[in-house]
């Protein structure tokens, strides 16, 4: 989807969050991977053209930048804002769940941070996944 010519409109909140949520259910089952990504997370406008979507893990970050052409094309032509920016952010104080966690690495990151017993016993068996 190619961004057309419009007069840039001003970017409710509401609206974004539809569109959103619309977007997601376009690539359900074609991307199931960034539709878990997308769909567990609610974007936020931090100025007029800005929208943060916060996530957790560097493996969500790039599974967002693949597609975040197709993103941002999608939601500047439904809420007509060709001035629109996507910029992902992982707060460092985010210490991920183990229900929020998408891929086995980020579940077993997420289970070693919560458990350091956990953590200890994959060290000692030697138990990583990468």
């Amino acid at each position: 989807m190619q961004p057309i010519d419009f007069p840039d409109l001003q970017v409710i909140e509401s609206d974004l969050h539809k569109v959103w949520k619309e977007y997601s259910n376009t690539i359900q089952n074609e991307k199931p991977h960034l539709f878990n990504i997308i769909a567990n997370r609610v974007p936020k406008l931090n100025n007029e053209t800005e929208i943060i979507i916060e996530i957790f893990s560097q493996s969500q970050e790039s599974e967002i930048k693949k597609e975040k052409e197709n993103i941002l094309n999608y939601l500047k032509n439904k809420l007509q804002n060709s001035q629109l920016k996507l910029i992902t952010s992982i707060p460092k104080n985010n210490e991920p769940k183990i229900t929020e966690a998408i891929t086995v690495v980020d579940k077993l990151k997420a289970m070693k941070l919560q458990n350091p017993a956990f953590a200890k016993m994959c060290s000692e068996f030697n138990l990583e996944l990468i």
